[in-house]
């Protein structure tokens, strides 16, 4: 016996000590991910989300069974007893945590119920898959579960002598009601309805009809992984529901049916005590549920994705076809074609290039966790680059040239990327070492590097010939320059615009590279002194050159070069005074400028779009994070990809501008954070990224695709 007084003593000590400590960690935690899921949830797009209404539900009630059920606990273990001593607070709290513990449960089980309605290959149940359905299920449970358990007023009492706790049943009767009623709908009746419909479910899978665009005997081996990990997932949430669960009911069933056996020593689980293994449930069950089902979703207007069509629905509204994406873990797209109120289910197996094209008759749907943009890391560059230039080159290889290093030291070496075989060679040095230059690929596939910061500001220019791997020194500019603009117009020749020296601090001088003889020439100068503009070549030829700084302030106005007269006119200024942006030219021919810096030197994420035709800005959605010092890079499929820069951080993240419908889209973010990073569109019409400053300069690259 001494033994077994020992052992009980010592769970008792261990369980004030658990009250005292882990209850609280759960309390903050479960409280703190919970209003996290409400933050989620309450994002407009999910409001026609059937899911997210059981959800919604599930955790809200959540914090409220988190504070009912562990604040005592949390109390007990410093020997507070008094919410389970006063007679009326005793029996709200235990009927509040009893009602919590059914529906936490039914809101699991009715969004399993919806898995099975989104999946079945019968568009009238599909319909059934609804918001208004969500709510009668949830409200009918909500009556039911206040009938059940109404009568705790009745049943139970405080000060209850002889009892494990305080608030305890007065009756054998009212205890074993409610033992059994816990058994029965808050823990058996909910497990089989969620077997059964997860059963169900995979096997609506099995039966839908599959209507294959194009037979690609690669998928079929993805397809039948896929399906094997649907019912592992399945199966761990089934799992993980009659684990945690079970052995609170065994424990009551033993009690019921051995009542009338006299027991020296009974460990007895109360509804408090079963608090913090229901909350160890919700917290598994709602980090599955959520990981495999909820996530954010983008529309993008009048545009379709290309890639592999898993299924077609016919005769279906756009919720259904978003319930229908949600449910299926391995979909994470679709096209909806609201005119004849149809959708495809877009695959997106690891290999299969995709694109976004425009077509007015569909919306794109996707997950922010699909992989429609992906990014891959990459054999990293022989050394760390900031302030680089990288070149795609007409054999689709790309040329990384110059930069600095993490100690600000100009860099000589050159090196080429070959996609072929993932891996960066060294090719010839520069005959000088520069950063903050810009390199422009000429017509006859050679690149010219110009002007830059050494030991001083440089004038100097010379040409890298891929044929030979060899850099030509040709003529120098009149004036030395950085942070200047490039641009090969259309007549061949390289128009060097503005920048920065060490007497100058924005020049207003502009002149001409003829490739043909090495040799420069002055041309009309700007209006307006700057330097860290941008310089963007119109579908009409002219430049448009936009913000920058004039030494004192960043910059508003805009002007453009006419490469016929040599002239400079003022053009619309910006909305936004800007510099250290980047301005990107749409296949519709307008001008994309994009963050920077504004008028008050913060960093901004506003967007504006310059329309040739009339000369004047107007404003478009803002991005989602403010940034200077990034990548703009106008994709195959006409959008603009931002990635990377610096908002007094590092900044990883990456923006697309859907060109069609003039919004931003948050995409998978870079896999490193870097700013003064380069980046180059692949003939392929991938994205390689490359160096840029974290911590230092560094050497990592990424593609994306």
């Amino acid at each position: 016996m001494s033994n077994y007084a020992s052992t009980i003593a010592s769970l008792k000590y261990l369980t004030v000590q658990i009250n005292r400590h882990g209850s609280l960690a759960v309390v903050l935690l479960g409280t703190v991910g919970n209003l996290l899921n409400l933050l989620v949830f309450g994002d407009r797009s999910f409001h026609l989300n059937p899911c997210t209404t059981y959800l919604k539900w599930s955790s809200s009630i959540s914090i409220i069974f988190i504070w009912s059920g562990l604040l005592t606990r949390i109390l007990d273990g410093y020997g507070i007893g008094w919410p389970n001593q006063n007679p009326p607070l005793c029996k709200i709290r235990l009927f509040i945590l009893m009602v919590c513990w059914s529906m936490s449960t039914w809101a699991f089980a009715g969004a399993m119920m919806d898995r099975y309605l989104c999946s079945n290959p019968l568009v009238i149940h599909r319909m059934k898959s609804t918001v208004r359905t969500a709510r009668r299920f949830l409200i009918f449970f909500f009556i039911l579960s206040i009938a059940l358990f109404v009568q705790i007023f009745y049943c139970y009492e405080a000060s209850v002598p002889n009892v494990p706790v305080a608030c305890y049943t007065q009756t054998l009767a009212c205890q074993m009601y409610n033992d059994w009623t816990n058994i029965l709908y808050n823990i058996l009746i909910p497990s089989i309805f969620m077997t059964i419909f997860s059963a169900l479910t995979i096997s609506n899978l099995r039966q839908r009809t599959v209507h294959p665009i194009q037979t690609n005997t690669q998928t079929q081996p993805t397809l039948r992984k896929i399906d094997r990990n649907l019912r592992k997932i399945l199966f761990v949430q089934i799992a993980f529901l009659l684990v945690l669960s079970l052995p609170v009911g065994i424990q009551r069933f033993y009690a019921n049916v051995t009542s009338d056996t006299v027991k020296k020593y009974t460990f007895v689980k109360t509804p408090a005590n079963i608090t913090a293994s229901r909350m160890l449930q919700l917290f598994i069950l709602s980090a599955i549920f959520l990981t495999g089902n909820c996530v954010l979703l983008t529309k993008v207007g009048n545009a379709r994705l290309n890639g592999f069509t898993l299924m077609s629905l016919s005769n279906t509204t756009q919720e259904q076809c978003i319930c229908e994406m949600l449910r299926l873990d391995y979909v994470s797209s679709l096209n909806y074609f609201s005119k004849n109120r149809t959708c495809l289910l877009v695959l997106l197996p690891p290999g299969v290039s995709t694109s976004v094209i425009v077509d007015i008759n569909s919306s794109l749907f996707y997950t922010n966790q699909s992989n429609i943009g992906r990014w891959t890391t990459l054999a990293n560059m022989t050394v760390g680059r900031c302030s680089h230039t990288t070149s795609a080159l007409s054999n689709s290889s790309v040329l990384a040239a110059g930069g600095r290093d993490s100690n600000y030291a100009a860099l000589l070496s050159a090196e080429i990327y070959n996609p072929v075989t993932g891996t960066w060679i060294v090719t010839g040095n520069m005959s000088i070492a520069r950063f903050r230059h810009t390199a422009t690929v000429l017509a006859n596939g050679q690149v010219l590097v110009i002007g830059g910061y050494g030991n001083a500001t440089l004038s100097s220019s010379e040409i890298y010939d891929p044929s030979t791997g060899r850099w030509a020194v040709v003529g120098n500019m009149s004036i030395a320059r950085m942070y200047h603009t490039a641009s090969l117009l259309l007549n061949t020749k390289v128009l060097v615009v503005g920048g920065q020296s060490e007497s100058i601090v924005a020049n207003n001088n502009a002149q001409i590279f003829d490739p043909s003889t090495g040799a420069w020439s002055a041309t009309g100068s700007l209006n307006t002194g700057r330097c860290c503009h941008t310089a963007s070549v119109l579908t009409n030829g002219k430049i448009l050159v936009t913000g920058g700084r004039n030494g004192v302030d960043n910059l508003r106005s805009a002007e453009l070069y006419d490469p016929l007269l040599q002239l400079w006119s003022v053009t619309g200024s910006m909305n936004f005074a800007r510099s250290f942006h980047t301005a990107s030219v749409l296949i519709n021919g307008s001008v994309l400028v994009a963050g920077g810096y504004n008028d008050t030197n913060t960093f901004t994420n506003s967007a504006e779009l310059y329309n040739p035709a009339t000369g004047t800005w107007a404003t478009v959605g803002a991005m989602s994070t403010a940034r200077s010092y990034h990548t703009a890079s106008v994709l195959t499929n006409g959008n603009v990809l931002l990635a990377g820069g610096y908002n007094n951080i590092s900044i990883n993240s990456a923006e697309l501008y859907i060109a069609s419908s003039g919004n931003w889209t948050t995409v998978e973010s870079m896999k490193f954070r870097r700013f003064l990073h380069a980046a180059s569109v692949l003939s392929d019409g991938k994205l390689l990224v490359t160096g840029g400053h974290n911590n230092g300069c560094q050497n990592s690259v990424e593609q994306y695709y």
